[in-house]
């Protein structure tokens, strides 16, 4: 009898074991349908079908994205040469497109700024605009619209088509702008740094410079990852079209670089950043 007993608590022993041994071995995963259900109430839905299926497709999505990144790249760019660098580039759209584009992105400004705009009879728009009347003109007559006889007319921007504008914002802070459709926005802020008629010229040519060599619509500007070093060769590019355009509309070469050094001051590590040779010695 107390052999049964015994056998009988052992076995009862070994059944507790097993069970505790059971508990302790790793389950089978959970279905993952209830992750999914679970996830509609979360917001983080998937199906199982579905994740799976994108994770298997996501490869193949892959591989089909490049060429067609590719067609769409050579469809919607075209290849220009910047004026005195003659650096190729790549700009988004045609010519006609970049004064529409212009056109949108003023309509924009003029809605959020639009009571800050000063009229053509304020004295600052006067004067601004009398100023960078000789710059367009220099724009005009060293920028014209490729004739024919040009070898490089379809890598030639359409200078023709920008509907040059001085605008000046009533506003403290020291900004300057320009669109690709020609049109340069000025801040009363920073017309405020800058005493002479000259100095004001030199920050009209430097915009205007930008709206020359078409930076606005730049595809390595707009894409800043695929050229790290396009900030810094556009405002080169756009010093050096800038300083050609002073001289041709009769102004001192030499004010420009005072301008960039009071930018310097204004801008700080991002004016001294983008503008290396212009730091003061």
């Amino acid at each position: 009898m107390n052999f049964l007993k015994n056998s009988r608590s052992v076995f009862s022993r070994l059944k507790t074991v097993r069970r505790y041994s059971n508990l302790a071995q790793p389950q089978p995963a959970r279905p993952r349908v209830l992750d999914s259900v679970r996830g509609l109430f979360s917001g983080h839905a998937k199906p199982v079908a579905a994740s799976q299926t994108a994770a298997q497709a996501q490869p193949q999505e892959a591989g089909l994205f490049f060429p067609w990144g590719l067609i769409f790249f050579f469809l919607t760019c075209n290849r220009e040469k910047v004026p005195c660098t003659n650096r190729a580039h790549w700009v988004f759209l045609s010519p006609s497109c970049h004064a529409l584009m212009g056109n949108i992105m003023f309509e924009k400004i003029e809605e959020k700024r639009g009571p800050a705009i000063l009229g053509p009879s304020d004295p600052n728009t006067v004067r601004v605009r009398q100023i960078a009347s000789g710059i367009i003109r220099a724009a005009h007559d060293l920028f014209p619209r490729g004739d024919d006889d040009h070898d490089d007319k379809q890598e030639t921007p359409e200078r023709h088509d920008f509907k040059w504008e001085v605008v000046i914002v009533n506003d403290g802070k020291a900004k300057a702008y320009s669109l690709p459709n020609g049109k340069i926005v000025v801040y009363t802020g920073l017309l405020n740094c800058l005493k002479t008629d000259a100095e004001i010229a030199a920050l009209i040519a430097h915009e205007a410079g930008h709206v020359v060599a078409n930076h606005d619509m730049e595809f390595s500007r707009i894409l800043p990852f695929f050229d790290t070093l396009a900030p810094q060769r556009n405002e080169m590019e756009a010093d050096l079209i800038g300083l050609k355009l002073l001289a041709a509309a009769g102004f001192d070469t030499h004010v420009a670089h005072g301008v960039y050094e009071t930018f310097g001051q204004i801008g700080g590590n991002w004016w001294s950043r983008f503008h290396p040779w212009c730091k003061k010695e």
